[in-house]
């Protein structure tokens, strides 16, 4: 990821607008964000499943609107 981050993060800055994308490539180019990206994701797989059964076994559902 390190090698070429925008292989693995894309956007334009069309799509997200010039400061939006500016800051994007920074953050993707910092190795101390993309370790907290990381971290964040493995941190997903291990324990957002458990809590999302969790969840549904007591009937628990999302107070917010969804698309």
């Amino acid at each position: 990821m390190f090698a070429d981050p925008a292989t693995w993060y894309r956007g334009s800055a069309e799509s997200m607008a010039t400061e939006n994308y500016q800051d994007l490539q920074a953050a993707i180019r910092d190795p101390g964000t993309v370790i907290g990206m990381l971290g964040q994701y493995r941190a997903g797989i291990a324990l957002d499943h458990l809590h999302d059964r969790e969840d549904r076994e007591v009937g628990r559902k999302g107070a917010c609107s969804m698309l």
